[in-house]
Protein backbone atom coordinates (compact mmCIF):
# COMPACT_ATOMS: atom_id res chain seq x y z
CA UNK A 1 0.00 0.00 0.00
CA UNK A 2 3.00 2.33 0.03
CA UNK A 3 2.36 5.52 1.99
CA UNK A 4 -0.81 4.02 3.45
CA UNK A 5 1.02 1.34 5.45
CA UNK A 6 -0.43 2.77 8.68
CA UNK A 7 -3.94 1.69 7.65
CA UNK A 8 -4.73 -1.86 8.75
CA UNK A 9 -5.85 -4.33 6.09
CA UNK A 10 -9.60 -4.90 6.25
CA UNK A 11 -10.02 -8.54 7.16
CA UNK A 12 -13.59 -8.58 8.36
CA UNK A 13 -15.98 -7.25 10.96
CA UNK A 14 -13.41 -7.57 13.76
CA UNK A 15 -11.22 -4.71 12.49
CA UNK A 16 -13.77 -2.76 10.45
CA UNK A 17 -14.00 0.14 12.93
CA UNK A 18 -10.23 0.77 13.00
CA UNK A 19 -10.01 0.44 9.21
CA UNK A 20 -13.01 2.73 8.65
CA UNK A 21 -11.66 5.46 10.96
CA UNK A 22 -8.20 5.41 9.37
CA UNK A 23 -9.68 5.53 5.86
CA UNK A 24 -11.98 8.39 6.83
CA UNK A 25 -9.13 10.48 8.26
CA UNK A 26 -6.91 9.73 5.27
CA UNK A 27 -9.56 10.67 2.72
CA UNK A 28 -10.71 13.77 4.66
CA UNK A 29 -7.14 15.05 4.93
CA UNK A 30 -6.75 15.06 1.15
CA UNK A 31 -9.82 17.25 0.81
CA UNK A 32 -8.39 20.00 3.04
CA UNK A 33 -4.81 20.09 1.80
CA UNK A 34 -3.82 23.52 0.53
CA UNK A 35 -3.71 23.94 -3.21
CA UNK A 36 -0.80 25.58 -5.00
CA UNK A 37 -1.34 29.20 -5.95
CA UNK A 38 -2.16 30.03 -9.54
CA UNK A 39 0.54 32.53 -10.49
CA UNK A 40 -1.43 34.04 -13.36
CA UNK A 41 -4.61 34.54 -11.31
CA UNK A 42 -3.78 36.00 -7.87
CA UNK A 43 -6.54 36.36 -5.32
CA UNK A 44 -7.68 39.78 -4.07
CA UNK A 45 -5.58 39.41 -0.92
CA UNK A 46 -2.51 38.44 -2.94
CA UNK A 47 -3.05 41.36 -5.33
CA UNK A 48 -3.31 43.79 -2.41
CA UNK A 49 -0.17 42.39 -0.82
CA UNK A 50 1.75 42.66 -4.11
CA UNK A 51 0.61 46.25 -4.64
CA UNK A 52 1.52 47.21 -1.07
CA UNK A 53 4.94 45.64 -1.47
CA UNK A 54 5.51 47.46 -4.77
CA UNK A 55 4.55 50.83 -3.27
CA UNK A 56 6.73 50.27 -0.18
CA UNK A 57 9.65 49.08 -2.31
CA UNK A 58 9.70 52.16 -4.54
Amino acid sequence: MGKYDHIPMLTGAENYHAWQMDMKYTLDFTSVKPLPAVVTQPTEAETSAIRKWLVDDV
